[in-house]
């Protein structure tokens, strides 16, 4: 009964993708009809550190650097397209195609950026101008003993 593409962000984050929107952990930048953009991403990243953010459009990164890094990785969902205009690195997890206007069409990663820890495509991805990711088991480490939902462990408290 559930579509496909909340299997799969289910599977990949153990919630279903509008529970893990509205959890009070995460951080949703809602770039108003237009493209995000690094620096939204950058300062939202430093203002929550350790906070997933999911984003309402594609991501435009037009300024070189890091994003997060291997110390402070991030956890972003990408809805739209993710367009590196310059050499950047995103340090982290990314999770793309989540798109309720286009499901089901291919993500497309493009231009010269880095994305190292890992990739998660709800469908298809496609990369367009050399992209790279690079697969980084201490950057997922860290985000798996870091970030997450908080939970009551059954028999770990009592109601009075």
């Amino acid at each position: 009964p559930f579509p496909i593409g909340d299997r799969m962000f289910a599977q990949t984050f153990t919630l279903w993708p509008d529970l893990y929107r509205e959890q009070p952990g995460t951080l949703v930048i809602d770039c108003a009809g237009v493209a995000c953009t690094d620096t939204q991403v950058r300062t939202a990243a430093s203002l929550n550190p350790g906070r997933p953010l999911w984003l309402t459009g594609p991501l435009e990164v037009n300024v070189a650097g890091d994003i997060g890094s291997a110390a402070e990785p991030l956890v972003l969902v990408v809805p739209g397209n993710l367009t590196f205009n310059v050499a950047a690195t995103i340090h982290g997890a990314v999770y793309g195609g989540r798109s309720a206007a286009a499901p089901g069409l291919p993500w497309t990663l493009t231009g010269p950026g880095t994305v190292s820890g890992a990739v998660v495509a709800e469908h298809s991805l496609s990369g367009v101008g050399d992209p790279s990711i690079r697969f980084s088991r201490e950057v997922l480490n860290h985000l798996r003993l870091q970030t997450g939902t908080f939970v009551m462990v059954p028999g770990s408290w009592k109601d009075f």
